[in-house]
Parts: structure tokens; C-alpha cells; sequence
């Protein structure tokens, strides 16, 4: 299991948070909980190191404009 943890972000008014959670690099799987601060999925099984890339978008649904955050995650076999 591999967790994604956006939970460091915050709003400087603090206001609660909105996350969303995507994948852009990557063979593609399933994430688990991707509205929330913690995005979970289950690496794949790899023949070699394969490389996946999330982006983290943060809002506090009040303002336009939103925070990224990218987290690469490298499985080895």
C-alpha cells in the first residue's frame, strides 16, 4: 500500500479544505479516497522501476485560485 499525504497543506484564513487527487505519469491505477488528504492505492506488481506521478489540487472552495502539489513515486520489483 502506498499513501499519498496532502494533510501538510493549509489555509492561511483557516478555512477547511477541499482536496483532489490525480494521477498524470504512470501505467494507470486505481486511487482509493482521492477526494481526500490521504490518497491511497496499491502499487503494482512491476518487471522494472516504473515511474507514477500524482498531483495534489488544494482549495478552500471559497477562493479561484487552488495550490499543486506534485509527488513523484518510483516501484522497483
Amino acid at each position: 500500500p502506498v499513501v499519498l499525504n496532502g494533510l501538510a497543506s493549509y489555509d492561511p484564513e483557516g478555512g477547511s479544505l477541499q482536496y483532489r487527487w490525480s494521477q498524470v505519469r504512470g501505467s494507470k491505477i486505481s486511487l482509493l479516497d482521492p477526494y481526500s488528504g490521504k490518497a491511497r492505492f496499491l502499487a503494482p506488481f512491476v518487471n522494472k522501476e516504473s515511474l507514477f506521478r500524482f498531483k495534489v489540487r488544494v482549495t478552500d472552495g471559497l477562493v479561484a485560485d487552488t495550490k499543486r502539489g506534485f509527488i513523484d513515486i518510483l516501484v522497483t520489483p
